[in-house]
């Protein structure tokens, strides 16, 4: 299934019948979208769906409110009002005029990204519910498998099923040989370290990475696996390595969708004392906490919080660490589910008492 044979079919037609705007804006709105030029994404998303609307084409709406919702929530991390028009998408995607539409299986990765975002690890059962659903619907020849194969093992490691999750992309990696897709595994690269990670399996993680390094070529994929390096390079400790792949803080600042793996970088260097743990880096892991709390991304925000706290307590700040836990418990109730939260806030606050004694 080619996804895209539709998209460049009804831009041949649509530039036949004079709608050269519109096929314009189809173009770009997925450039601007993987190249982080979001401002020229909400600039020309009014304008695409209006015209989109004035030709009454629904696969069109489909189109482009998924890559807007790709724009707003894969990239921004901004979930604030986009989980009811994730919800609103998927219905739209799924009406007798528009379930045919390849894109409609995308707005099933939309919404699981709202979930993800907002709250993965408890909304994990939904999110696999929702994949899961899917995946019966398609086959390792949709490029979809690959996206809806990466939402699910995503799930499984924000429920800490790390073994599951490499299991299940095997499985997946089997299933993408059978159809003569052996190549395009790598594409579900991203969920596949982040399991090894977890499972401390450092050096299976920077294998990956390296044979998947030539794939993606736009802005984001490039820092993405920037960051990637960083992070493993630092919990091999081959620090020597991890700081140089780690991206300015200014290059990633515009786009809170690296904020959480850059900060987790930063922060092993500076436990290794590679990098400064003084008052600046505490200012950017301030901005980019308050950052994802402004945008709804709650548990992300609360960890990345209780990560400046211990940064702070290293440093010999308590004061600094205790503000910190008063903004973390302030978060916890906007949480869909507390999980471990209350428990991680307790033992950073017992670390603080320890160093004030």
């Amino acid at each position: 299934m080619d996804i895209w044979k539709w998209v460049l079919e009804t831009q041949k037609d649509l530039t036949h019948q004079g709608h050269h705007r519109l096929v314009h804006l189809m173009r770009m709105l997925p450039h601007y979208t993987v190249n982080e030029e979001h401002v020229q994404v909400d600039a020309l998303v009014p304008e695409a769906l209006a015209l989109a609307r004035s030709i009454k084409n629904p696969w069109l709406e489909v189109f482009l409110r998924h890559w807007y919702l790709q724009s707003r929530v894969a990239h921004r991390h901004d979930v604030t009002d986009m989980l009811p028009e994730a919800v609103s998408l998927l219905e739209f995607a799924h009406r007798d005029e528009t379930r045919d539409c390849p894109q409609s299986i995308c707005a099933v990765q939309d919404l699981t990204n709202c979930y993800e975002q907002a709250d993965g690890p408890a909304y994990v059962e939904e999110r696999l519910a929702v994949a899961n659903e899917t995946l019966a619907k398609i086959d390792a020849t949709w490029p979809c498998f690959l996206c809806i194969s990466v939402e699910y093992a995503t799930a499984l490691v924000d429920g800490k099923r790390y073994e599951e999750a490499l299991a299940f992309l095997k499985q997946q990696a089997h299933a993408l040989l059978l159809a003569n897709q052996h190549e395009d595994r790598l594409n579900m690269r991203d969920s596949w370290i982040e399991a090894l990670i977890r499972l401390q399996r450092y050096e299976e993680a920077y294998d990956l990475h390296k044979q998947a390094s030539n794939l993606g070529r736009s802005k984001s994929a490039r820092l993405k696996k920037a960051i990637d390096k960083a992070r493993i390079m630092a919990y091999l400790g081959s620090y020597e390595e991890a700081k140089p792949a780690l991206p300015d803080f200014a290059t990633i600042a515009p786009t809170p969708r690296h904020y959480f793996h850059w900060a987790e970088a930063a922060k092993l260097l500076a436990e290794a004392a590679v990098i400064p743990n003084d008052c600046y880096l505490n200012a950017k892991f301030q901005l980019m906490s308050d950052k994802f709390s402004h945008n709804g991304v709650v548990r992300a925000a609360f960890t990345m919080i209780l990560w400046q706290a211990d940064l702070a307590l290293k440093r010999g700040r308590p004061k600094t660490a205790t503000r910190c836990c008063e903004r973390a418990e302030a978060l916890i109730p906007r949480l869909r589910k507390p999980l471990d939260a209350p428990q991680l806030l307790a033992e950073m606050r017992a670390k603080i008492t320890t160093a004030l004694t």
